[in-house]
């Protein structure tokens, strides 16, 4: 148990660490309302990653990675940001 709480600790941080990367080289506006949505869009990830877990597993979790943090940065970016993919 303690092991799945480090390494979900460890995505957790590497989720808002990249994520935080990607909509700053995008251009996001630093705005209270920006954060505000930045922040519950990494939250409801976040929650996402742990549906997963508790579907599939570690090791399925780990291998949906990018389609549970990078696809859905990408649409944030394009959909929210509107800027072009």
């Amino acid at each position: 148990m303690i092991e799945i709480v480090i390494a979900f600790s460890r995505y957790w941080f590497a989720l808002l660490f990249g994520a935080a990367v990607a909509v700053s080289f995008a251009g996001m506006a630093r705005t209270r309302k920006n954060y505000l949505a930045f922040g519950c869009f990494t939250f409801v990830i976040f929650i996402l990653q742990l549906v997963c877990l508790r579907i599939w597993g570690m090791d399925m979790t780990i291998k949906l990675y990018p389609l549970l943090s990078h696809l859905p940065v990408a649409i944030f970016i394009i959909v929210y940001l509107k800027r072009r993919g």
